[in-house]
């Protein structure tokens, strides 16, 4: 039987996709939901502080465009993958919601 421990976390931040239409070209916010999924049980206390300490620091109240180039959603969840993949070793997944009807998934 196979466990895996998800643990989830809010941020908002700001974004302007230059190269995109419409509304999204625009500075504009989103009220983002960050899933990360780990193999087997683990400390959740030790996750939570290591997911702030590594990425959400940089991320939740700041302007995404300082930290990730093209901050679009799938860019967006592969930063969070890349940031902590190297200090959450049995890190396997997270998935990205910058609204409530689309999510990114990077494994």
């Amino acid at each position: 039987m196979k466990v895996t421990s998800a643990f989830e976390f809010m941020f908002s931040a700001a974004v302007r996709l230059p190269g995109a239409t419409g509304a999204k070209k625009h500075l504009h916010g989103h009220n983002y939901r960050l899933q990360v999924i780990l193999d087997g049980e683990v400390d959740e206390a030790m996750v939570r502080q290591t997911v702030r300490e590594a990425a959400l620091e940089r991320a939740d109240h700041h302007m995404l465009n300082d930290v990730i180039p093209e901050p679009s959603a799938a860019n967006v969840a592969k930063w969070f993958f890349a940031e902590l993949k190297p200090k959450l070793p049995q890190l396997i997944e997270v998935a990205l919601w910058p609204t409530a009807e689309h999510c990114v998934r990077v494994s």
